[in-house]
């Protein structure tokens, strides 16, 4: 959300500090010069440090978060008690 990331403040009070125009104005700066991927600049300070340390292919997309698929309950049921089999209440 560009308020919260940009601007460091709510979506209300931005509305009460900033005229539509100068939104506008920049929505097509951030459109033109979108914002820096931090998960990106993150992975290449981290795969930097792994580097110095002797590691070998190392890429920063290693250490971006994988984005994935939100699980049913049903899954998440089936995984708990799977990981649960034969344990009691009491241990």
């Amino acid at each position: 959300m560009l308020s919260v990331h940009v601007f460091r403040v709510p979506v209300s009070e931005l509305k009460e500090r900033m005229s539509s125009r100068e939104f506008d104005e920049y929505l097509t700066f951030f459109q033109q010069e979108p914002l820096p991927d931090s998960w990106l600049q993150t992975g290449q300070i981290a795969a930097a440090i792994y580097q110095c340390h002797g590691a070998k292919n190392v890429k920063p997309t290693d250490f971006k978060p994988k984005v994935r698929r939100q699980q049913s309950a049903a899954e998440i049921m089936a995984i708990f008690k799977a990981k649960t089999k034969g344990r009691t209440a009491n241990g």
